[in-house]
């Protein structure tokens, strides 16, 4: 690694997942961060160059290693934090990019389908564009730029076809368009928009209208189980026979029906008294949930504004009772601050000292019908976000526990900012200013191996590469809302707007997982065989012979070769040899075999020529 980018630490920090310094969401999260960690560790040593670097999908680390690279090369250990994770993300992600690029140089011809992101790309390199189809294009004529930006769409293109493809086998006569509405209405206006019919089945049986119909076959993959009981229903309900007495059926619109009502508590209850705590649960873990949620800004649990401007939140405090602030407006100018014990229902209303007239009054939500269910809709909502934080804490200790060993890990000081501040506004020119100065003095510290994780020891550093801390954190924050900059959005690479890092986390890591180890060093070793990339084993054999048969020792002998020459042919051999038997084990394993994920890049029609998945 050059000089300048070795010298970056980056700031470590410590989380027990045990306690209560994230949400029960964020815990999982970690998780994610742990999951993506392993995953760019086993991508060995990269060496990236200009040429790697100009196919980093992202354009602020593109940038930045474009500008620090100038001409050098550097290697890059992936098992070692010496980068912030998201350079690290994008920095194999770009040599993924790049090999996935060079194949498809040598391949020629490939398939495109033009959804509205990939239009957009081959506009710009003039190429006439045949909208919601397959287009063929010669990938080696396309410009540098449009060869990395159509890379991500060909792999989401693969993806949303293998889903089609695998809802055509559940489904081999379709389904009724209609009752995929019900599934997501909104998918409505998509359909609309592609030009497919609202009526009759969608079939499942080809790539064209992909971006609707892989939406579409999602949606009937999730909801199979759903689909067959419907089916069922339907068919019991065309057995029984028509007709039917509907003289004891009740009355739907019957005065009679009781109504909801919203339980008000003795005064002095406390949540503590009527939460669902699980097993091994306490007061504690609920109230470290609530902390870790919403005590933020000095705002709690916030309820909907009403249409006046009057809005409402909710207090856990320590002590159990659960106050409901309700700041009351006449659509600008605010009236009254009502504070209400949220369980029993009694309050007392302070008016501001410039309405004059009004007197400070106390009561109940009893003769409040509509201040009750707000009451009422905030209690449950509170109580039913508490209860799923709970659980996922419990998931993400168990989970930590089970493959990890231990709940206690050192993170990324980014990553564990960018988790706490999940609720804060998007991060400000300002405050993004103000956090680089603060750089200096971040602590960093890598634990040895066998150093127990109980507290994070304060080693000071001084961190001489900013920039690349700054660019990381600006795209972690990015993960909650995407920037005013397009250029931070960390989902571009995706090619669809996501929200979350538990998003950015597990898509990373599945196109990793996905790609990562199936390129690399494929196109070279079909280079050392002096053949185009293939999956015909025999073409694979016949190469390998013919260069055994012309370097074999035994062919050497009696030819007057020099020292240096031998020893050329001797590791010529050798490469050959190591380059047959990693592709002939690939091919045992289906690696560069139909049906692994570079065979059908570029080419998604052949997926739905054969039955199988």
């Amino acid at each position: 690694m050059s000089e300048e980018l070795a010298c970056l630490t980056v700031p470590q920090g410590l989380i027990d997942l045990s306690g209560w310094g994230l949400s029960g969401k964020n815990k999982l999260n970690v998780l994610r961060y742990l999951d993506l960690e392993e995953t760019l560790s086993k991508q060995g040593i990269i060496k990236i160059d200009e040429h790697c670097a100009e196919n980093i999908p992202l354009g602020p680390v593109r940038d930045y290693f474009s500008k620090k690279l100038s001409g050098k090369e550097i290697e890059v250990n992936f098992a070692e934090r010496e980068l912030p994770i998201t350079f690290r993300t994008y920095l194999a992600v770009g040599a993924l990019t790049t090999n996935i690029v060079d194949y498809l140089k040598e391949r020629g011809e490939v398939e495109i389908y033009a959804s509205d992101v990939v239009g957009s790309v081959l506009s710009k390199a003039d190429l006439k564009v045949n909208k919601g189809a397959l287009n063929y294009v010669e990938f080696g004529n396309l410009p540098k730029g449009a060869q990395r930006d159509l890379i991500m769409p060909l792999i989401g293109d693969l993806s949303g076809a293998k889903i089609v493809k695998y809802a055509g086998y559940l489904f081999p006569e379709g389904i009724e368009v209609r009752k995929i509405f019900s599934f997501e209405p909104s998918i409505i206006f998509k359909t609309l928009k592609s030009g497919l019919s609202l009526e009759g089945n969608i079939l499942f049986n080809d790539p064209s209208n992909l971006e609707i119909k892989s939406r579409m076959a999602g949606l009937c993959v999730e909801n199979y189980q759903k689909i067959k009981f419907f089916e069922l229903v339907k068919e019991l309900k065309e057995m029984q026979e028509e007709g039917t007495s509907t003289e004891d059926e009740p009355d739907s619109e019957s005065d009679d029906e009781p109504k909801e009502q919203f339980t008000l508590y003795p005064e002095g209850t406390k949540l503590y008294d009527i939460f669902p705590l699980k097993e091994g649960e306490t007061k504690e873990d609920l109230y470290g949930a609530y902390k870790s949620l919403y005590d933020y800004g000095g705002f709690g649990f916030e309820l909907p504004y009403e249409d006046d401007g009057s809005f409402a939140y909710m207090i856990l405090e320590p002590s159990g009772t659960l106050v409901m602030i309700h700041e009351i407006k006449n659509f600008i100018e605010p009236i009254a601050t009502q504070k209400i014990d949220a369980l029993s229902g009694k309050y007392s209303v302070e008016y501001y000292e410039d309405d004059e007239g009004r007197e400070n009054e106390e009561g109940s939500l009893e003769d409040n019908p509509y201040m009750n269910e707000l009451r009422h809709q905030g209690v449950s909502g509170l109580i039913q976000s508490l209860r799923t934080d709970l659980d996922h804490s419990r998931q993400a200790i168990d989970k930590a526990k089970q493959k990890r060993g231990t709940t206690a890990f050192i993170i990324e000081k980014n990553v564990l900012d960018a988790l706490r501040y999940e609720y804060s506004e998007d991060i400000t020119k300002s405050a993004l200013a103000a956090y680089s100065k603060n750089l200096d003095s971040c602590l960093v510290y890598i634990p040895k191996q066998e150093e127990p994780l109980t507290k994070l020891p304060a080693r000071a550093v001084v961190l001489t590469n900013k920039k690349a801390l700054e660019i990381d954190y600006r795209i972690l924050t990015s993960t909650r809302r995407v920037h005013e900059e397009e250029d931070f959005n960390p989902f571009s690479i995706f090619d669809k707007k996501r929200d979350g890092l538990a998003d950015w986390f597990d898509y990373s890591n599945h196109l990793l997982q996905e790609y990562g180890n199936t390129l690399p060093s494929s196109t070279k070793l079909f280079e050392m065989l002096n053949i185009p990339p293939t999956d015909d084993s025999y073409k694979i054999r016949s190469a390998y012979r013919t260069f055994v048969k012309k370097l074999h020792p035994d062919r050497l002998q009696g030819q007057d070769l020099e020292k240096a020459e031998q020893k050329d042919s001797k590791e010529k051999l050798i490469e050959v040899i190591l380059a047959y038997n990693t592709l002939n084990e690939r091919l045992q394993k289906g690696g560069l075999a139909i049906g692994s994920p570079v065979y059908y890049l570029g080419r998604i029609s052949k997926l739905f020529e054969g039955d199988e998945l």
